[in-house]
Parts: C-alpha cells; sequence; structure tokens
C-alpha cells in the first residue's frame, strides 16, 4: 500500500465513488495534480467528460448501484477506495437519500474490502450521528457506523467540504495512529442573522400557509434557510434566492454571467446544488439561457417553489426554528 504511507510516491491504485459531486470534483482533481497513485478508477453510473491530462491513468467503470454485487470486479485490486457518494432529499425523497448515501456505501465498503482494499476513505458530514432526530445525520451516522465494522486495516471519515479536499488530502495518506481516524475541520462561523426585525408571533402564524409570505420577509427567509441548512438540503431555497437577484439585476453583461453562475451552480446535470426539476423544465430552461432575459429562469423557479411548499415549509412548520417564533 505504497500510496498510504506517503504521498507522491505514484504507486498502487486507487478508486473513487461519487466523481461526479463536488467534493468528488476536487478530490479527482488534486490526485491528478499530485500523482499519487499510479492508476485511478472512477466508479459511477454513468461515465465523466474528463480533460486530457498527462500524468497519473484514469479509467472509468460504470455500474448499476442497485445490482452493485454484479460489478465486484471494480472493486479489486485497489490500495485505497474513496467515497464521495451521496445525494439529497430533495433530489431522491427520504427513501432515495437513505438507499443512496447508506445503503449502495455500506455495499461499496463490504466488496472494497473483499476486493483487497486496505484503506477506506468515506465523506461523511459534521454532526454525524446515528440518534440524531434529522434524517441527514442519522444517516450519515449510521453508514459512518457500517463502513467502519467492515474492517478494513484503515478507515477515515473525512468530514471537510470540498474547498478544504486540497489542504485534506496529504494528511489523510499519512500513517495514522489508529486503525480509525476522523478528519474533521473547524466548525465554520455561522451565518450572521439577516438584519431584519424580528415578526410578532401573529405575523410569524401566518407563514404556516403562505409559502410566499414567508419568503417575503426578511427574518422568515434567514429562518427558513437555516433550518434548511441544518437538514443539509438548503439548494432549493439558494436557487430561489438566486433567481429573485438575477430578476433584479439591469445590466445585460451582468445578468448574462448570472445566468451562467445559476446554470452551472443550480441547474446542469451534476451540478454542485443541482436542484430536481423534470427534464421539460431544465430543456426551456437552457434555451431561455441562449438569449438571457429576467424571465429566464421563471419556469425552473416556480417548480422549485411548488416543491418547497409541499415538502420544506410543511417539514419548517414542526421545527423548533418555527415553533420558537410563535410563542
Amino acid at each position: 500500500m505504497a500510496a498510504a504511507g506517503g504521498g507522491g510516491s505514484g504507486a498502487g491504485s486507487c478508486f473513487v465513488l461519487g466523481a461526479s459531486g463536488a467534493t468528488g470534483q476536487a478530490l479527482l482533481r488534486e490526485l491528478r495534480a499530485r500523482g499519487l497513485f499510479a492508476r485511478v478508477t472512477l466508479i459511477g453510473r454513468r461515465r465523466l467528460s474528463l480533460a486530457e491530462e498527462s500524468g497519473t491513468a484514469v479509467e472509468q467503470v460504470v455500474v448499476d448501484f442497485e445490482r452493485l454485487r454484479e460489478h465486484a470486479a471494480a472493486f479489486r485490486g485497489h490500495d485505497v477506495g474513496f467515497c464521495c457518494l451521496g445525494t439529497t432529499r430533495s433530489k431522491a425523497g427520504a427513501d432515495g437519500f437513505v438507499r443512496v448515501d447508506r445503503d449502495y456505501v455500506a455495499q461499496a465498503a463490504e466488496l472494497a474490502r473483499a476486493g483487497g482494499c486496505k484503506h477506506f476513505v468515506l465523506q461523511s458530514s459534521q454532526g454525524a450521528n446515528e440518534h440524531s432526530r434529522f434524517l441527514y445525520l442519522r444517516v450519515k451516522g449510521e453508514v459512518e457506523k457500517l463502513v467502519q465494522a467492515v474492517g478494513f486495516d484503515r478507515c477515515t471519515i473525512l468530514r471537510p467540504a470540498a474547498k478544504e479536499i486540497k489542504t485534506k488530502l496529504g494528511t489523510l495518506l499519512q500513517k495514522p495512529d489508529s486503525a480509525i481516524d476522523f478528519i474533521i475541520p473547524y466548525p465554520e462561523k455561522p451565518e450572521k442573522p439577516a438584519k431584519a426585525q424580528k415578526p410578532s408571533p401573529e405575523e410569524a402564524l401566518q407563514w404556516r400557509d403562505s409559502l410566499e409570505k414567508l419568503l417575503q420577509n426578511p427574518y422568515g427567509l434567514a429562518s427558513f434557510r437555516s433550518f434548511l441548512r441544518s437538514e443539509f438540503s438548503e439548494e432549493n431555497a439558494e436557487f430561489w434566492v438566486a433567481c429573485e437577484d438575477y430578476k433584479r439585476t439591469k445590466s445585460p453583461v451582468k445578468m448574462a454571467e448570472k445566468a451562467k453562475r445559476i446554470y452551472e451552480e443550480f441547474i446542469q446535470t451534476e451540478a454542485p446544488k443541482e436542484v430536481n426539476i423534470d427534464h421539460f423544465t431544465k430543456d426551456m430552461t437552457m434555451k431561455n439561457l441562449v438569449e438571457p432575459s429576467p424571465s429566464s429562469f421563471d419556469m425552473a423557479q416556480k417548480r422549485i417553489f411548488a416543491l418547497m411548499e409541499k415538502d420544506s415549509l410543511p417539514r419548517f412548520v414542526r421545527s423548533e426554528f418555527y415553533q420558537e417564533l410563535i410563542k
């Protein structure tokens, strides 16, 4: 296991699960740039378009995660396995989220161990706890426990954001003091609350039946976003806010720049914060962006508003975030 013993050897092999996401992309860039392994294998549900680079050989294996055991060969012969696989509740629903973030990951870990992998690196989340009342954190805690129980020579639980991969990668490949190690960044500074007057309980009560009134209130919007962030499902609200900002843009040049940024961050397939819209809505949005206008994202924004109204608002109303406001 040459690569795991010290960075930069350029020997050995690793695989990456979930290379299409923001963290997976950052990890792959660093693996290729540093030449830590002679061979990197991407295991995923589809092939990715990769820029041509010299050095580390990158192979791609397409698998059906619903029949993962039939692809056991893809997990054989690797020294280190990196798992950045994951989805969100808003994209896959509660059951789909559990299946991807827990079941697929645990099964992949078992196949990797059977295939000779000695060191498994799992991207988890700050606050992961199998006893958490929040689905996201509970599932992350459950999968951490399942992966640790597989019996790798070394298991690393990695909890950084994508932007921290570059600084953490060298650390996680160094010789550990124990078989199981956690790499956890310092907590990010909490977002400062919006400078808005706290609503009266009577005003907050109106939000139960009106997402529009909630989003139009600066304090309500900040509370709603904090709640979604606690569930790690804030991409829909962030997209809605970005669309509102976009529609207020007057300069055609700035509008085009913002349109490109919104598309790349929220709309395109496998975007870092991809929102859950149907193919027709996505196709229409792409056509609208040929000549950006204030209404380019209207269809997608209405779709996401409806999703938040149906799913996110009822959960917010039941949360402590909201209950504190109506006392």
